[in-house]
């Protein structure tokens, strides 16, 4: 079992079709104004009664209190799920457009929205046409540049885009799926989006659940925004969708 854990792990450390990606390490994040006083994240649910945006403002409210949590300056990194069908296999439209607004209203310069989509599922969220009705900017990181972040454990390190790593304000947008295989779920999972497709691939092989969560020491979310309207739970090895 070791050697072949060493064998993903060496897969994993390089590139088969000679690209070549900076070696940089895993970032080491100052507290932010999503903390308290003792340095404690803070965490607000709210109950969407048909307004989902109104929701998200309320949200932020009770973690924000008085004061806007970005500025002018600020262009904050959205990462939506792509997943194989709508929400909650893939971040549901209205929320990602919900998000865009309530970012601007605390006060942002431009938002941008990832594009990790793929062959398979092309648009599952609408991305380009709700990035055009909004004027956000659409990210397309599938084609790099990447950056290889150190993290150790049993991934070693793995390639992340650049635009991600360097983001001091990246947006989680998380479903609430449970992956009965693996037992890892919402924004721990969604970190995947991130990492290069080849190790993407590799990820599934060996160690899974460990992989899973160090791949999120290489890339932290500043905010992360869950919608739990709709959410799949795990029934005897498989799931169902249920609506809380």
């Amino acid at each position: 079992m070791a050697s072949k854990s060493r064998h993903w792990r060496s897969i994993l450390g390089r590139k088969e079709t000679g690209e070549r990606f900076e070696e940089v390490s895993a970032r080491s994040f100052a507290p932010t104004t999503l903390r308290d006083a003792q340095q404690r994240t803070l965490v607000a649910r709210r109950r969407v009664r048909g307004d989902v945006r109104a929701a998200l403002m309320q949200a932020l409210d009770l973690i924000a209190g008085d004061r806007k949590i970005l500025t002018v300056k600020d262009s904050p990194l959205v990462l939506p799920r792509f997943g194989n069908g709508s929400a909650p296999y893939s971040t549901a439209s209205d929320f990602l457009e919900a998000v865009i607004h309530v970012l601007r209203n605390h006060g942002c310069g431009l938002v941008r929205v990832i594009d990790a989509r793929t062959e398979a599922y092309p648009d599952p969220v609408d991305l380009l046409e709700i990035c055009a009705r909004t004027g956000c900017a659409v990210v397309d990181v599938r084609e790099g540049p990447w950056v290889r972040v150190q993290i150790g454990g049993a991934l070693g390190k793995v390639a992340i885009p650049r635009v991600a790593y360097e983001s001091e304000r990246l947006v989680f947008l998380p479903s609430a799926l449970a992956n009965p295989e693996t037992r890892f779920t919402m924004g721990l999972a969604l970190a995947q989006e991130l990492l290069h497709p080849e190790e993407r691939a590799v990820l599934r092989h060996v160690r899974r659940e460990e992989r899973m969560v160090e791949l999120n020491l290489a890339v932290r979310p500043w905010l992360i925004l869950m919608d739990a309207r709709k959410a799949l739970v795990s029934d005897e090895g498989g799931g169902k969708v249920r609506e809380p």
